[in-house]
């Protein structure tokens, strides 16, 4: 797993906690305690977004699939939360990338190479 972030600060006064604009994207497909799901068949992923770009924070989320361990990926639509996978045969696995940009342009990437693998 990676996670990116992308944001403007400044300074800060010595000794001050100062949050970060660091949002995250979160992906919750519901596998067996083996990390599998039956391949072959469509997998509903619930994906959320904490942090300033959560709620009224969002101006965009993408979330994108690879089955080549991330080599290409592939545009998903979030519908009601959540995304739609095509699972593959057997044997294969699933990565997950989601880029969340919250409004006032502090952007996060977050990428999971083999969410989940399918048998």
């Amino acid at each position: 797993m990676t996670a990116t972030w992308w944001f403007r600060s400044g300074a800060t006064r010595a000794g001050a906690t100062t949050r970060l604009p660091a949002s995250v994207v979160r992906f919750a497909p519901t596998v067996r305690m083996e990390g599998t799901v039956n391949g072959g068949h469509p997998l509903r992923v619930p994906v959320t977004v904490q942090g300033p770009a959560a709620g009224r924070g969002l101006r965009s989320l993408a979330v994108a699939v690879s089955y080549d361990d991330g080599r290409t990926w592939t545009a998903l639509p979030v519908r009601d939360g959540a995304v739609t996978v095509q699972g593959p045969a057997a044997g294969g696995h699933v990565s997950l990338r989601g880029t969340v940009v919250d409004t006032a342009g502090n952007r996060s990437e977050v990428t999971v190479l083999r969410a989940y693998l399918t048998d």
